[in-house]
């Protein structure tokens, strides 16, 4: 609450966004990301949000009965992922593939563009072809492809 939303932005960046990103993104991508961060979310939207959080039902067992087949993508960097974490989400849900992109963290789609697209491609190909993992499948990385 004494931080603001700056105050948040400047304690969750260097969680969100692993080192690679922040190297390289250096202090231009961080005040780029700060702004875009600040002006999508407001303080009174934040705190909503982290309240109604307080009182999801986040049993893990739910996770079975999603109906149609899923993709979970994860970099290796992730703050609040990791491979077990994805193995445990896989062999919960039915139908379930997991990708881990190398040098990403929490928001693949913006530090692995490419790697993102591409599993999605493929996951949206499998679909469209029939294919696909049993329920619980185990993670395959982009590489196993």
């Amino acid at each position: 609450t004494a931080g603001g939303t700056q105050g948040l932005f400047d304690h969750i960046y260097p969680l969100v966004f692993p080192d690679q990103v922040v190297h390289a993104g250096g202090p231009a991508a961080y005040l780029a990301l700060r702004d875009n961060f600040m002006a999508l979310l407001s303080r009174s939207s934040i705190k909503e949000n982290l309240t109604a959080s307080l009182d999801v039902d986040d049993d893990p067992e739910l996770l079975s009965r999603l109906p149609g087949r899923t993709l979970i993508i994860i970099g290796d960097g992730d703050f609040a992922w990791s491979q077990s974490v994805l193995d445990d989400a896989c062999a919960r849900i039915p139908n379930c593939q997991g990708v881990v992109l190398p040098r990403a963290g929490h928001v693949p789609y913006f530090e692995a563009p490419d790697g993102f697209q591409d599993a999605v491609a493929a996951f949206v190909a499998d679909c469209e072809a029939g294919g696909g993992p049993p329920g619980g499948s185990a993670p395959t990385g982009p590489e196993a492809g």
